[in-house]
């Protein structure tokens, strides 16, 4: 997941520093549009769908049970 985040960062300091430095005419309206439409909706549900299966794919070992003879914690709590 950090390399993921890593990866995504870099990817919004290379279209910051574009923005910034390199990109100087306006965006025609469709252009904009595209960017709107594919930078806020597609690119976000891409990645989200990628770390879901990501970590829908760890869940199996995080249910499975401890192994024999392993530590057991108790916990009780109290409401006051």
């Amino acid at each position: 997941m950090t390399i993921g985040a890593a990866v995504i960062w870099l990817i919004v300091m290379a279209l910051a520093i574009y923005a910034t430095y390199v990109a100087r005419e306006a965006l025609s309206p469709k252009s904009g549009r595209l960017l709107v439409l594919g930078g806020g909706v597609v690119v976000p549900i891409v990645v989200l769908a990628g770390l879901l299966i990501y970590s829908l794919s760890m869940l199996p070992d995080f249910l499975a049970p401890a192994p024999e003879g392993s530590l057991k914690i108790e916990v009780t709590g109290h409401q006051y």
